[in-house]
């Protein structure tokens, strides 16, 4: 039951920080559009987005973890 409540909580908090990174990104992206600053906007607005992909696909892996482990306990 704990390591239930645990999934969960480390999914939800994966899901904000990869909201988070992705907010970054396309905040970084614009800045390097409008203002044009070349090297610094574009590089962390692409390393943010990145960051934002691997969280997210992070926090779809615990889902799938503690759906295996659910499955596993009502068998």
């Amino acid at each position: 039951m704990k390591a239930f409540n645990q999934y969960k909580l480390m999914v939800r908090y994966l899901k904000i920080m990869a909201g988070i990174a992705a907010f970054s990104g396309i905040m970084d992206v614009i800045t390097w559009f409008v203002a044009k600053f070349m090297v610094p906007c574009i590089f962390l607005g692409f390393t943010w987005l990145a960051a934002a992909i691997l969280i997210f696909c992070t926090a779809k892996l615990y889902e799938k973890l503690d759906r295996l482990e659910n499955e596993r306990k009502v068998m």
